[in-house]
């Protein structure tokens, strides 16, 4: 019995196009899948498709890459996002800096 549950949250089903789980724009607690593919430009195509896609996408793939994530990872912290001490002094350290040389570059 594994100590955490791990959700499929992306799927690589070639080089160019990849599937993401992410929540959805109108309603932020529903996930929905998008198909993200590259071509030789720095845009992607991006489309909303449905789980037998992906599901098929991966099927279909002689190299599929399976991305999971635990529960933990994908639930959003209702303080804001955690931050170990260290990494949240450095963070707060560097925006205090950014803020002074913001007011001397408009003084």
């Amino acid at each position: 019995m594994p100590e955490h549950r791990l959700n499929l949250r992306g799927v690589s089903a070639n080089g160019n196009t990849t599937y993401v789980l992410y929540p959805s724009v109108e309603d932020p607690l529903v996930n929905v899948w998008w198909k993200l593919e590259y071509f030789n430009s720095p845009n992607a195509l991006k489309n909303q498709v449905n789980e037998d896609e992906v599901l098929h996408a991966a099927g279909e793939s002689k190299d599929v890459l399976l991305v999971y994530a635990s529960d933990a990872a994908i639930t959003p912290d209702p303080k804001g996002v955690f931050l170990p001490d260290p990494l949240r002094h450095f963070v707060d350290m560097d925006n205090q800096a950014f803020q002074e040389e913001l007011k001397r570059h408009n003084s």
